[in-house]
Order: structure tokens, then C-alpha cells, then sequence
């Protein structure tokens, strides 16, 4: 949609004119506000069906993964690797990451690729000689971006261990709430409870300033 919006180019020179033709201001403008209403009609329905399918991908996953775990012996929970946290977390936590490998990768790389490859084939039918020119940017352009995913995997592996320390505190808590009731502990696990979820949101924010840098920078 971002091509079409050079009609807005239109209506500004007229503006600037002195705004002459009233009857042509009125067209171009009503043509940019029904542009814009669609593109933002667009931008929501592709958020509202990524997720969907995504939350649809990760239900079916965790689904055929609860039912392979019940299916397991009880030699298969007495390893610390598969403990009652560290299972809980795997289905609950990592689950909820892999979702946005489809509601929000695989959306995001088809309009990347569609928005390079249909602009770079118009931009060698148009003039071949000005894209080779532009394809100079496209080192700066990698470095800039290489850049930018480093201190986005930074952030994410620096908030993934707080993340994950929540949920395992917080099933410590409900496997052991009889325990903890007798012996009147309910402060001191409140305690390391809200520490848990004092230090993500602290690293979350702080992850939250470098990620959102960046987005204004991406595509649609």
C-alpha cells in the first residue's frame, strides 16, 4: 500500500498552489483518506489472522505434547530434566516464544520478500541504470540491519532467564502449597515470587527501549 499513498504527493502540490481547485483537493483527499482506511483495514486483518493461526499452531502443539507427556512412566519424572517445573515451562513458556515464529516471522518475511521482490523487478523495468546505482546502499543497509538483530537477540536471551524464572517459581509454589501452609512460609515465597516478576519487568523495559527503536523501521 505504501506506493500507492504517492498520490498524497498530489494533493499537497495542489495545496501548495494556493489550493485553486477545490473540486480536485476534494478528490485526491477523499482518494488518500479511502487509502489510508484500507491499509489500516489490511495492517489489523493480517495481525488478527497471524495470531489466530498462531494461537491455533501452538494449541495443537501443546495439545500432542501434554498427551505424549501423560503418556510417559513415572521413571520419566523422576530426572531432574523432566521435572514437574521444567515440563510446565517447556509447554507453557517456550510454547508462547514459538507462537510468534508464525504470528509475527512468517507474516513479517512474506511482506518483506514480496515488498523487495516486486519493488526491485518494477525498479529494473523502470530504469535499470538508477537500481544499480541503489544497490550501493544495500552493504550499509546490512550492516545496519546485522546490527540491529544483534541487540535484539541480546535483549531477548537477556530477558528469556528472568521469563522463565516465574513460571518456575511458580510451580514450586503450587506443588508445594500444602508444605508451605503448615510451616507458615507463604511471605517468604511471596518474596522470591515478586522478585521474580520485579527483575523481568526491569529487563523487559530495558529490552522493551532497544526493540521498539527499531520497529518504526520495519516494514509493515
Amino acid at each position: 500500500m505504501t506506493p500507492i499513498f504517492s498520490l498524497f504527493s498530489r494533493l499537497l502540490f495542489e495545496v501548495a498552489i494556493g489550493a485553486r481547485d477545490v473540486s480536485t483537493i476534494n478528490k485526491f483527499g477523499g482518494i488518500v483518506l479511502g487509502i489510508a482506511a484500507i491499509d489500516d483495514i489490511l495492517l489489523g486483518s493480517k495481525y488478527f489472522i497471524m495470531e489466530s493461526c498462531g494461537m491455533a499452531w501452538i494449541t495443537h502443539v501443546g495439545g500432542f505434547a501434554l498427551s505424549k507427556v501423560l503418556a510417559q512412566d513415572k521413571k520419566y519424572f523422576d530426572k531432574p530434566a523432566n521435572a514437574p517445573t521444567r515440563v510446565v515451562q517447556v509447554l507453557v513458556k517456550d510454547g508462547d516464544d514459538a507462537r510468534n515464529l508464525v504470528s509475527a516471522v512468517w507474516g513479517q518475511f512474506c511482506v518483506v520478500g514480496t515488498m523487495l521482490g516486486v519493488g526491485l523487478v518494477w525498479a529494473l523495468v523502470r530504469g535499470w541504470q538508477s537500481t544499480l546505482v541503489g544497490f550501493a546502499v544495500a552493504p550499509v543497509f546490512a550492516v545496519t540491519m546485522m546490527a540491529q538483530t544483534r541487540l535484539v537477540s541480546r535483549c531477548e536471551i537477556r530477558n528469556k532467564g528472568p521469563r522463565e524464572e516465574v513460571p518456575k517459581v511458580y510451580c514450586e509454589i503450587i506443588s508445594n502449597i500444602r508444605g508451605i501452609s503448615c510451616i507458615a512460609f507463604e511471605g517468604v515465597f511471596r518474596s522470591q515470587f515478586d522478585a521474580a516478576t520485579d527483575k523481568t519487568l526491569i529487563t523487559g523495559v530495558m529490552g522493551a527501549f532497544v526493540e521498539g527503536c527499531t520497529y518504526p523501521h520495519l516494514p509493515r
